[in-house]
């Protein structure tokens, strides 16, 4: 059921021991300029619209994100939430995104890498939207419909194989319910929305001694984004 929700956000991590990159994540990426470029001390954010949507370079010591959002657009009845479209539309556009900038040379070696995508279903009625969670977790649906706030998180650890090794993969999901008041910039006040969300974040196992090159990171990224279909698609 998850697997029609629509996609807030999405984000592919490295997590590394290293400082910033010297050069621009954007230049490298896209050949010119961000057209927004934000510093703080060692913190670097470059961003701006790709394609109607808000792509967001982030690097600072010890890790870099590639996050994507929807662009800008008010609020309204129709479409109180916006999205960056389906699961496997943005899984397509995160394995390119990352997989271009893993095989640039600047790419660090990671201790760590994931991927996060934030899925909801939005409606007009709470009871339509605890409804939906209670079809996902029917031993769970009369606790839901007597409640007011919701949130069940779990982790399902693998050990898979990766080459002639094997790499640990923590899936991490997040299910929890929402009561939104939205700014559409309407007379009649803020919109009200309720949404069904999870957030999930796939991501491999921390380890002292571990290290990821941007070779392996090739190979796992994918592994990681297709991880997140897999969930949705098991608990339907």
């Amino acid at each position: 059921m998850a697997l029609r929700w629509q996609v807030r956000s999405a984000r592919v991590t490295a997590f590394h021991y290293g400082k910033p990159a010297p050069t621009s994540w954007w230049q490298l990426l896209h050949g010119a300029k961000a057209a927004r470029t934000s510093k703080r001390g060692a913190f670097v954010e470059e961003s701006g619209l790709i394609e109607g949507q808000r792509l967001i370079l982030m690097d600072q010591p010890n890790r870099m994100d590639v996050v994507l959002t929807p662009g800008q657009g008010n609020a309204a009845p129709e479409l109180p939430v916006h999205s960056i479209g389906t699961i496997d539309a943005v899984s397509r556009r995160m394995s390119q995104l990352a997989l271009k900038l893993a095989t640039l040379a600047e790419f660090p070696t990671a201790n760590r890498l994931a991927f996060g995508v934030s899925l909801f279903q939005a409606s007009s009625g709470r009871l339509e939207t605890i409804e939906e969670l209670a079809h996902i977790f029917p031993g769970l649906s009369r606790e839901l419909q007597q409640s007011t706030d919701f949130v069940f998180q779990i982790n399902h650890p693998a050990q898979e194989p990766l080459g002639d090794g094997s790499v640990e993969i923590n899936y991490l999901q997040k299910w929890f319910f929402s009561h939104l008041k939205l700014d559409g910039g309407t007379p009649t006040g803020p919109i009200e929305a309720f949404t069904a969300n999870v957030e999930l974040d796939i991501s491999t196992g921390i380890s002292s001694t571990r290290r990821w090159s941007a070779n392996e990171a090739v190979q796992i990224i994918p592994r990681l984004i297709r991880g997140a279909k897999r969930v949705l698609e098991e608990s339907r």
